[in-house]
C-alpha cells in the first residue's frame, strides 16, 4: 500500500498494540481508514476541477480561434475573481 513489507506492517501493528492496547486499536484503524478516505476523496475532486478547468479553457480558446465569440465575452480567470 505504502510500499510497506509485510514484515514492516508487522511490526507497526504490534507497536501499536504496545502503546494504543488491543481496546482502542480498532478505533484508531477506524480514524486513519476515514482519513485516507477524505484524502483520495479530496484528491479526487482537486483533479476532477483541474480537468474541468483546463477543458473550459481550450473550450474558450477554440471558440475566440474560430470567432464564435469576442476575447471579452469570457472572463479570463474563470473562477478567479478581480480585485
Amino acid at each position: 500500500m505504502f510500499g510497506l513489507s509485510f514484515g514492516e506492517i508487522f511490526i507497526i501493528m504490534v507497536i501499536a498494540i504496545v502503546f494504543l492496547g488491543p481496546e482502542k486499536l480498532p478505533g484508531a484503524i477506524k480514524g486513519f481508514a476515514k482519513t485516507i478516505k477524505d484524502i483520495r476523496l479530496g484528491l479526487y475532486q482537486l483533479k476532477r476541477s483541474i480537468t474541468e478547468d483546463e477543458e473550459l479553457k481550450s473550450l474558450r480558446d477554440e471558440f475566440i480561434e474560430e470567432d464564435l465569440i469576442e476575447e471579452n465575452e469570457l472572463p479570463s480567470n474563470t473562477g478567479k475573481n478581480k480585485k
